[in-house]
């Protein structure tokens, strides 16, 4: 099977290849990412039933109704029990399982910033 590709526009095609080389760089190295940026609104509704991790948090009922899911709550809550929630609410296996899929998607978000 073969394919045939058109490029129109090289100089067009090198300025997207910098973009992408410039967005690598600035990815390279060991960096924090707050887990509101790894588990986006829009990572959710693409992946799960959730609107946010709070929600995700009170349904599983490691939070109580109204109550605003802080880091140190989240930190608190039990490994086995959250990753069982996890397994039942959600497509993943477990929590890294989840976490792995939002950290490519944030990746690729980065990567490809700037690219049409």
């Amino acid at each position: 099977m073969t394919f045939d590709v058109e490029i129109r526009d090289s100089e067009e095609a090198k300025r997207t290849m910098q973009r992408v080389r410039d967005n690598l760089a600035r990815l390279e190295g060991t960096r924090s990412v707050a887990l509101r940026d790894l588990v986006t609104a829009a990572f959710l509704k693409a992946h799960t039933r959730f609107r946010s991790l709070e929600e995700m948090a009170r349904e599983g009922g490691f939070l109580a109704p109204g109550e605003t899911l802080t880091a140190e709550q989240f930190e608190s809550f039990p490994g086995d029990t959250w990753d069982a929630w996890i397994a039942k609410a959600t497509p993943f296996p477990d929590w890294r399982s989840l976490l792995d899929v939002a950290a490519a998607e944030y990746v690729k978000r980065w990567l490809f910033d700037g690219v049409s």
